[in-house]
């Protein structure tokens, strides 16, 4: 399956040189997404990509250049914060704000063929920062498969990772629709912090497992992400809840120079869902 860092949330790197940051408003902006029929990708994928579109196309209007970096959207909501997601664009700037979206679905004939066309429209708020993100601070993560099955038994995680510079680091495992939990550090495996040039195998200590499960009986496959955030300060994960929407907030709340961050989804699949 087609790999997608899709999102309602987005974290952009500083492009201008001012004192203070400073807002753009781009409204009205419109972004899409061709949808076939025999495609891999779900709904709200193809929501969450024409919502790429349309923020990339709000980054060009406010005026900020593209480059390839990590990214993140902000997305107001019922809990006076930011929203969550992820895409696959990369640009420079700020935070992007996201109000009054609008979605639609265009059927459109090709010849031989139809498809459709899904559309986001919304208004976008473009902050710009100060900061540049720091490119010697840093982290590699390897060995996150693309998919694991249960069908053969137990799955579990695991994965390597290595640092540039000395920082805390701390990664979260959600799955799709699905409140998820802080992998690490945790009651057992409560450093937290890795070493200049280290590289460190996960999970660190030999008695612990991080199984993968599918927590609904009626699903066959799911999709999960975990997000790698490392932090040249001890910045305390406070909300009580780990989702998207709190764990996104919390990252959108640090400065791009202070922090660096890695996605890494995958597919966790079984037959014979109830």
């Amino acid at each position: 399956m087609k790999r997608f860092l899709i999102a309602a949330l987005f974290l952009f790197v500083s492009f201008v040189s001012a004192a203070q940051s400073r807002e753009v408003e781009v409204q009205g902006v419109t972004g899409e997404y061709i949808w076939m029929d025999n495609s891999e990708v779900t709904p709200k994928q193809a929501r969450e990509n024409a919502l790429a579109d349309a923020k990339s196309r709000a980054m060009n209007q406010a005026g900020v250049a593209e480059r390839i970096t990590e990214d993140f959207v902000v997305v107001s909501n019922d809990r006076g914060q930011s929203g969550a997601g992820y895409s696959g664009s990369s640009r420079t700037g700020g935070v992007v704000r996201i109000s009054n979206m609008r979605e639609e679905t265009e059927l459109r004939r090709g010849t031989g063929f139809n498809y459709l066309v899904v559309k986001v429209t919304a208004d976008f708020t473009v902050r710009i920062y100060n900061e540049m993100p720091d490119p010697e601070f840093r982290i590699r993560v390897g060995g996150v498969a693309k998919s694991y099955s249960l069908d053969r038994g137990q799955a579990l995680l695991t994965f390597n990772i290595t640092s540039s510079r000395s920082g805390y680091l701390k990664i979260f495992a959600i799955p799709e629709n699905n409140a998820g939990v802080m992998l690490y550090p945790n009651a057992y495996e409560t450093r937290g912090m890795l070493n200049e040039g280290e590289r460190v195998f996960f999970p660190t200590v030999k008695t612990l497992d991080y199984p993968l499960s599918i927590d609904d009986p009626g699903v066959s496959v799911e999709t999960n992400r975990l997000i790698f955030v490392y932090t040249k300060d001890n910045v305390p994960y406070m909300d009580d809840v780990v989702d998207h929407q709190g764990v996104l907030c919390w990252i959108a709340r640090l400065k791009p120079d202070r922090f660096t961050m890695v996605t890494e989804t995958f597919m966790i699949t079984r037959q014979g869902a109830r």
